[in-house]
C-alpha cells in the first residue's frame, strides 16, 4: 500500500501523532505543517538515506529566573516565538514506512519543544530512531527496524547515550 496523496499522508500523520501522545505521553501543543515532496528537488536533501525532514524556524526565549516559594528556588521559563514547524515526507512511500518516518520526525519535534537544551545531533538522531523503532514494534512492523539491529551505526557509541537511554526507557514504561 503506497501513500499517493497528501490526504493519505495526513491520515497517517494524525494516527501516528495520536499513538505517540497515547503511548509515550508526548504533547504536540502547536501546529505542525505537513508536506509531501518528490526528491531530489531540494539540493539540501540527503537522498542517500533519509525519507523525511523536520524543519524548525522560530526563536526560543528564556526569561530571567524568578524567586519561587520560601526556599527561593529559581525557575527560568521558556517560550517559543514566531515558530513554524514543518515535517516533509518523501512521496510514494509504503504506508508503514511513511508512518515510521513520521514517528521519527515527530520525535524531533517533541525533543525540540521539551528538551530544547540538547545540542548533540547524535542524541537527537538516536532518540528519533528509538521512537520510530518503538512505534514500529507497537504496530507490528518490526521488520522496518533494520537500522536498530546495529545501533552502533545510529549512536556511534557515545558516552552521552547512556544517561539518555535511561531517560527513554522511563518513557517506554509509561
Amino acid at each position: 500500500d503506497i501513500v499517493r496523496s497528501i490526504s493519505d499522508l495526513q491520515r497517517i500523520f494524525d494516527a501516528v501523532r495520536r499513538d505517540l501522545e497515547k503511548k509515550f505521553n508526548f504533547k504536540f501543543d502547536h501546529p505542525i505543517k505537513l508536506e509531501m515532496r518528490s526528491f531530489p528537488k531540494d539540493e539540501n536533501w540527503d537522498t542517500s538515506r533519509e525519507f523525511g525532514l523536520y524543519k524548525y524556524h522560530g526563536r526560543i526565549v528564556f526569561t530571567e529566573p524568578s524567586v519561587i516559594g520560601k526556599w527561593r528556588k529559581k525557575k527560568t521559563s521558556v517560550r517559543f516565538e514566531n515558530e513554524t514547524c514543518t515535517i516533509i515526507i518523501m512521496d510514494y512511500l509504503p504506508k508503514n514506512k511513511a508512518a515510521e518516518v513520521i514517528a521519527h520526525e515527530l520525535a524531533h519535534d517533541y525533543m525540540k519543544h521539551r528538551w530544547y537544551f540538547v545540542k548533540s545531533s547524535l542524541l537527537k538522531e538516536g532518540f528519533a530512531e528509538l521512537v520510530a523503532a518503538e512505534y514500529n514494534r507497537m504496530t507490528g512492523n518490526e521488520k522496518w527496524n533494520y537500522r536498530m539491529k546495529r545501533p552502533i551505526t545510529v549512536f556511534t557509541g557515545t558516552k552521552e547515550m547512556c544517561g539518555f537511554i535511561l531517560m527513554v526507557i522511563s518513557i517506554r514504561k509509561k
